[in-house]
């Protein structure tokens, strides 16, 4: 799925909608609270930091089950989401999903730690 086609689709405007401020500006801060808040509570996610897998992995699931709550989509396929998470990350000068990866790497290294 290219960019342009993400930037017109309902689910990107569902996202970006959710997450902007009350100037309606997309805010990184806003997404990342929450998707941070969402992978705190997340079994799946917990398993995922228990088997180590890459925080790109990690925040690939993330995104997409969050998109899937906004938009009511939960048929987003990995084309379409790898080119979801580029637009967002793009717009927000590759630093979109920055406290996220931090979030999760912190996690990921209590685990190998123990």
């Amino acid at each position: 799925m290219s960019k342009i086609e993400i930037i017109s689709s309902k689910e990107y405007a569902a996202f970006i909608e959710r997450y902007s401020d009350k100037k309606g500006k997309f805010s990184h801060q806003l997404m990342n609270k929450e998707l941070i808040q969402f992978a705190a509570k997340s079994g799946v996610v917990n398993k995922k930091i228990t088997e180590k897998m890459d925080t790109d992995i990690i925040i690939r699931y993330i995104v997409r089950a969050k998109a899937a709550l906004i938009t009511k989509n939960k048929a987003m396929d990995d084309d379409m989401l790898t080119a979801f998470i580029e637009v967002i990350d793009t717009i927000c000068n590759r630093s979109a999903f920055k406290e996220l990866n931090a979030y999760l790497r912190g996690r990921l290294s209590r685990k190998r730690k123990k």
